[in-house]
């Protein structure tokens, strides 16, 4: 999600609020809840591969094959 990268420290409603400005036709703001879960998902994933320095789907995916 580009704007997460270019801004992490922003809330979800700053995210979709921007968003809603550049896209206003594909981002309503009934996705508000939609984009909290995703932002979390993306938040976890960053701060996974910052500790373990891979991403988790990546070592989920290495755990299944062992």
């Amino acid at each position: 999600m580009a704007g997460f990268e270019e801004g992490p420290w922003q809330t979800n409603r700053e995210l979709l609020a921007r968003l809603r400005s550049e896209y206003p036709e594909k981002y309503p703001s009934l996705l508000l809840r939609t984009l909290q879960r995703r932002v979390k998902m993306g938040r976890k994933e960053k701060a996974h591969e910052m500790v373990f320095g891979t991403t988790l789907s990546a070592a989920t995916f290495q755990a299944m094959t062992e």
